[in-house]
């Protein structure tokens, strides 16, 4: 049965990550953590696939470190591949880079960079409590969404947690209208992070092409990144 809660973390975040699974089992949840959970002499990633098979929830202790880990991208891929929940426990103000920002964009963050980190221990552990009593983790609404919003100080949306990046000089001020046509362009092809991705392109480029094109990267296909190219540069009128 599913009923752990995996934690992911940068070898480097060893000590926060071993406090967390203490308070969290001591709080009556079972966790599951490397390398106490990997069995003697058996393959390390294999063990790391079954344990992430068996959770209920992903919880990410995020910083600088796990934000480069190659390790915690395949970790979190996983679970997010698998419909696991995923919970980033955020230790420092820090932007996820390209290769996490896709899984964890439309994720719900837990800040516990402001403050004392112990502080926000026990909501972290009334979080995963209620979550760990839930009869199935595999519900048609988000567990944590649901959760976050019966205690709205337990996280926080991706996409207002980040502060953006100070414009450019000299950057254009665009419509909100042109930037939400954009964002619905985006969002057909790579989902809701589209809006983030619009929102940050449009204060750190230096012109309507420039942004555009910025954003035409985030296409794998050349054919849908001239079609995205096209119907943005006509509605912008470039």
């Amino acid at each position: 049965m599913n009923d752990k809660i995996f934690i992911s973390y940068s070898h480097h975040d060893a000590a926060v990550a071993n406090g967390l699974c203490t308070a969290i089992e001591g709080a009556g949840v079972a966790v599951w953590i490397a390398p106490r959970d990997i069995e003697p002499s058996s393959e390390w990633a294999e063990q790391i696939i079954d344990g992430i098979n068996a959770a209920r929830i992903m919880l990410v202790v995020f910083s600088a470190w796990s934000n480069r880990s190659p390790q915690v991208r395949r970790e979190v891929e996983r679970a997010v591949n698998r419909d696991i929940p995923v919970i980033p426990f955020r230790i420092e103000n820090v932007l996820p880079v390209k290769s996490l920002e896709y899984f964890l964009s439309t994720q719900h963050w837990f800040d516990a960079f402001d403050g004392a980190l112990d502080s926000h221990i026990p909501r972290l552990c009334r979080l995963v409590q209620a979550l760990s009593e839930r009869t199935t983790a595999r519900e048609s609404d988000s567990p944590v969404a649901s959760l976050v919003s019966a205690d709205p100080g337990t996280a926080t949306d991706f996409t207002t947690t980040f502060a953006m990046p100070p414009p450019l000089p000299g950057t254009i001020a665009y419509r909100e209208e042109d930037l939400a046509f954009v964002s619905h362009e985006l969002a057909r092809h790579i989902g809701p992070i589209a809006r983030y991705l619009v929102q940050r392109a449009s204060t750190t480029t230096s012109s309507p092409s420039a942004m555009i094109d910025a954003l035409a990267e985030e296409f794998k296909e050349q054919k849908e990144r001239t079609a995205f190219t096209a119907v943005c540069r006509q509605r912008l009128r470039l």
